[in-house]
C-alpha cells in the first residue's frame, strides 16, 4: 500500500540522517527531521501500526514527562504516544502490554492528589496543570485507560 511504502521510506531517512549534536543547529535537517517524524507518525496510524510508532517517539530516554516538557514535543508528539501507548496496552501481546508502564504511571500519577501545602506545592500545581490538559485533550483516552485498569472513581 502507499502507506506502508511512505512509511519505508520516512523511517529510512529518520534513520539516516539522524540528528546528533553535530547537526542539531542545521535548521532545514531540523525541519526535514520534524517534517519526516511527523508523516512517518500518520503513516503508523493509518496502518494501525502501534508498535513503530511508539518506537520512534520513546527514544534515548524519553517519557511521558520529558515530552511534556517541550511545546512541540507536547503539541505533536504526545497525541501519538497516547494513542501508541494505550493501543499497546489494550491490545498488544502480552509482552507489549507489559512494556506501557510509562502510561500507567503516567495517567495514574495525574490521578493521585495531595491536600497537604508542602514545598512540594509546584509539584502538585503542576500535576494539577498536567491533568487539566489531559482531561481536555484526551477524555476519550483517560477514560479507555481507567476502564481497561477497572478504576472508575
Amino acid at each position: 500500500s502507499d502507506f506502508l511504502s511512505a512509511l519505508n521510506t520516512y523511517v529510512t531517512a529518520l534513520e539516516q540522517y539522524p540528528l546528533t549534536d553535530d547537526t542539531i543547529n542545521d535548521s532545514v535537517l531540523e525541519l526535514e527531521h520534524e517534517f519526516w517524524t511527523q508523516s512517518m507518525l500518520n503513516c503508523c496510524n493509518q496502518l494501525t501500526n502501534w508498535t513503530i510508532m511508539s518506537k520512534h517517539i520513546f527514544i534515548a530516554n524519553t517519557t511521558f514527562d520529558t515530552l511534556w516538557s517541550n511545546a512541540y514535543q507536547l503539541n505533536y508528539l504526545m497525541p501519538y504516544a497516547i494513542r501508541s501507548k494505550l493501543k499497546l496496552l489494550i491490545s498488544g501481546t502480552e509482552q507489549e502490554q507489559l512494556e506501557q508502564e510509562g502510561l500507567c504511571q503516567f495517567f495514574n500519577n495525574l490521578s493521585a492528589t495531595t491536600n497537604v501545602a508542602t514545598p512540594a506545592t509546584s509539584d502538585s500545581e503542576t500535576t494539577f496543570v498536567k491533568r487539566s490538559y489531559i482531561e481536555k485533550q484526551y477524555p476519550f483516552e483517560l477514560a479507555t485507560f481507567f476502564l481497561y485498569q477497572k478504576d472508575f472513581d
